[in-house]
Formats: structure tokens, C-alpha cells, sequence
């Protein structure tokens, strides 16, 4: 617990990876999906800021704001989407939330980028 007076210390999550620019217009968005659990990296050093984002990832994100709550029992329509998938529980909360919804009705498209 850090008393009156104390200095705060900065973190900057964002200069762990090698593939982030100090002075890039995204630096404190990386900075705040990964001290907040949002998105994780896609190697152990980069980021990947320029890579196009997938459905999946959008709503994986998402779903960790929102806390992640338990999707036990929810079904979704989609064939494309299976349970053992990373992306199930935040596909199953973006549906049943009316966050997003599918390309058909049973087809979401989970890998498809996101414009």
C-alpha cells in the first residue's frame, strides 16, 4: 500500500515488446490491454501493433472487460465456433450480449479481420 508522498512508478508494458515504437500513436493502447489483461502478446517479445485483428480477438477482449463471467450452459447457433476453441466463452458473451452477431445464422466467422 503506498502511503502519502511516495513517488508512483510508471509501468510501461508496452516497452516489453520489441515490435512497440515509444513514440507510435499506439503505445498507451498497448500499454493499457496489457497491464489490464485485455489481449495478450503474439510472441514472448512482440506485439504485433500492425497485424489486422481477428473477430475473436476483438470480442476476446471484451469479454475480459467484462470480467469474464461464467458461460456454462450458453449455446450459440454457430457451426464455425466449437467449445474447445480459446475464443468459445467470449463468443458465447458477445452473442447472448448482442454484441455482435453472426454473418448467417450459423456462421460468426470467428477468424475473419476485423475492418
Amino acid at each position: 500500500m503506498s502511503g502519502e508522498g511516495e513517488a508512483q512508478v510508471s509501468r510501461c508494458a508496452a516497452a516489453l515488446f520489441t515490435d512497440v515504437k515509444k513514440n507510435g500513436w499506439y503505445h498507451e493502447a498497448v500499454d493499457f490491454v496489457c497491464e489490464n489483461g485485455l489481449m495478450d502478446s503474439t510472441d514472448t517479445l512482440l506485439f504485433d501493433p500492425g497485424h489486422t485483428a481477428m473477430r475473436a480477438t476483438v470480442f476476446e477482449a471484451l469479454y475480459r472487460l467484462a470480467g469474464q463471467p461464467d458461460m456454462t450452459g450458453v449455446e450459440i447457433p454457430f457451426v464455425d465456433a466449437q467449445e474447445h476453441e480459446w475464443y468459445y466463452d467470449a463468443l458465447c458473451w458477445a452473442y447472448e450480449n448482442g454484441v455482435a452477431e453472426g454473418y448467417s445464422q450459423t456462421t460468426f466467422a470467428p477468424l475473419a479481420p476485423v475492418s
